[in-house]
């Protein structure tokens, strides 16, 4: 029965993987606007209703993926010795990270600061 249980979580966990990826690569390349809950379901390779049982609707898939970009951002400041350095020092550091991300990570910068 235990074992039932978590092939039932790991399939549940690589489907909603999967609707994420689809979420992620549709969102980034056409935006939120340009992305439906139908493209995302074709391109996980599932129907709109199986995308609803992980999802709620598409704002808590693009909230979602703000979040990962927001947390892969928030890793890199929390780097910064704030309590060891001036605050010109720390915002200088700042704006430096900032400048990075939007360049490493343009599709998350996109994302958090342009249509969230």
């Amino acid at each position: 029965m235990n074992n039932t249980a978590t092939g039932k979580n790991q399939k549940t966990t690589s489907r909603s993987d999967k609707i994420l990826a689809a979420a992620r690569s549709l969102f980034f390349q056409n935006g939120y606007r340009g992305s439906s809950m139908q493209m995302i379901a074709s391109q996980a390779g599932y129907s709109k209703r199986t995308v609803y049982l992980d999802y709620l609707n598409k704002d808590e898939l693009f909230m979602t993926l703000c979040a990962e970009g927001g947390q892969l951002l928030l890793s890199q400041l929390q780097e910064i010795p704030l309590h060891e350095i001036q605050v010109q020092k720390g915002f200088e550091q700042t704006v430096a990270i900032l400048m990075n991300f939007s360049r490493r990570h343009n599709e998350y910068f996109r994302m958090i600061f342009s249509e969230a």
